[in-house]
Formats: C-alpha cells, sequence, structure tokens
C-alpha cells in the first residue's frame, strides 16, 4: 500500500514538473522587473504547457500533431530561460500516436543535460522514418547531470505496452539519435 501511494505521488510530481514552473515563474519575475512585453506570451506559452501535461492523463495515446504543438510551447518556454536557445527542427509527414507528454520529456531531457552556451544554439531535429521518429541533437553533455539512458526507462516502458520496438539510443559521431516508435494502431482516444 505504502508504494502504491509513493508511486502515485512520484506520478503526480512528475505532472506537475516543479523544476520547470520555478523556473517559469523566475523567469515571469525576471520579465516583470525588466517592463518586458513578453510576460504575456511567456504565461501563455506556460499556462498552455501545463494544461497538456495535466489533461494528458484522460489520454493513453495522441496524435503527433497535438504533442508537436506542445512541444513547441514548451520549447519556447525554455527559450525564455537563461543559457538557453533550443532550436526544433521538424520533418515530419505523415500522422501516427505517441504516447502524451512523451516528445516533451524526451526534449526537456535533451536540454537539462546539455551545456548551454549563450549565444549557441541547441539544434533538435524530430525525423520521421518508415517505423521511428528519431530525436537527433549534437553531443555536449553537462558534467554532473549530463545525459543518462537510464532517465528514459519510464517513456520506454510506456511504449513497450503499444509497441515491440524499443525506444533507441544511437551515439554516431557528435550526434546523439534517439528513437522512439511510431504507434500506428488507433485506439479510442
Amino acid at each position: 500500500m505504502k508504494q502504491l501511494v509513493e508511486d502515485d505521488f512520484m506520478q503526480f510530481k512528475r505532472g506537475i514538473n516543479p523544476t520547470l514552473l520555478f523556473e517559469c515563474f523566475e523567469a515571469i519575475i525576471v520579465l516583470i522587473r525588466q517592463k518586458s512585453d513578453k510576460v504575456d506570451d511567456l504565461i501563455d506559452n506556460m499556462a498552455l504547457v501545463y494544461r497538456y501535461i495535466l489533461s494528458r492523463k484522460n489520454k493513453q495515446l495522441v496524435l503527433i500533431d497535438e504533442e508537436l504543438h506542445t512541444l513547441e510551447e514548451l520549447v519556447q518556454l525554455f527559450n525564455y530561460l537563461p543559457f538557453r536557445n533550443v532550436i526544433l527542427t521538424k520533418k515530419i509527414e505523415s500522422s501516427f500516436l505517441v504516447v502524451p507528454g512523451s516528445l516533451l520529456s524526451l526534449v526537456e531531457s535533451i536540454i537539462r543535460s546539455t551545456i548551454g552556451a549563450s549565444g549557441l544554439p541547441l539544434d533538435i531535429d524530430l525525423l520521421e522514418s518508415e517505423n521511428h521518429l528519431t530525436l537527433s541533437y549534437t553531443k555536449s553533455d553537462k558534467i554532473i547531470s549530463g545525459f543518462k539512458s537510464t532517465a528514459l526507462t519510464d517513456i520506454d516502458a510506456l511504449y513497450a505496452i503499444y509497441s515491440h520496438d524499443e525506444l533507441l539510443i544511437e551515439e554516431m559521431g557528435k550526434k546523439r539519435l534517439i528513437r522512439i516508435p511510431k504507434l500506428i494502431t488507433k485506439p479510442n482516444l
């Protein structure tokens, strides 16, 4: 019983994402002090992302377009934070299903584990193949909190419910590729 309560609390905490929430509040404070007109945009981005995060608990799978729309808002949110300059490039032509929040978690993990250099963008490419969606970026791992494949265990477990394909992580020179299976079957959304 205790383990169930602890697991439920961790699920709730992952859904709320307190680190991102507090970073957004700090960015709002900075923008207000600068009397910036970007405060409204940041609040709108934050509201959209959190509305999606909280509503995804009611859905097992979502269309890629819905996830990508929220992912763009998340990237904009991160770009308000210091030492963040993330550019998201999407090369997706078909429609398929993904586990809601999975791309958000993957991109956040990439951003948080990559050294942010002022002026240099972190380019994340989303590429589609026949069976996979691939996130590709140039590695520049932080020393202490660098990329760890174990951080993706929860996402891999969720995809295992719907697909026999596993989440794959490949290192190709300076590039890191994270492949997630495209889910084609249409369940009740």
